[in-house]
């Protein structure tokens, strides 16, 4: 689906893409904690009307990024 969605996109960007993505989605879903003792308090694991008004632009635009053409590319 996300080689349909992104035709240009190489396919290692396409699969490290999915793989930065499962991995924040898997710790964010873990609810460690991490986050509210890391902002004092501000954030909360259990907040996901935040988690869900973030994540998604943050992830696409990550995967947006990666996938732009740009030299010396590894």
């Amino acid at each position: 689906m996300l080689k349909k969605a992104l035709p240009d996109c190489a396919e290692e960007d396409i699969f490290w893409g999915y793989h930065f993505v499962t991995g924040a989605l898997m710790l964010t879903l873990a609810r460690t904690g991490r986050t509210d003792r890391l902002s004092g308090g501000k954030c909360k694991a259990d907040d996901f009307g935040a988690m869900k008004d973030r994540m998604a632009s943050f992830m696409a635009a990550g995967v947006l990024d990666i996938c732009k053409p740009r030299s010396g590319k590894a």
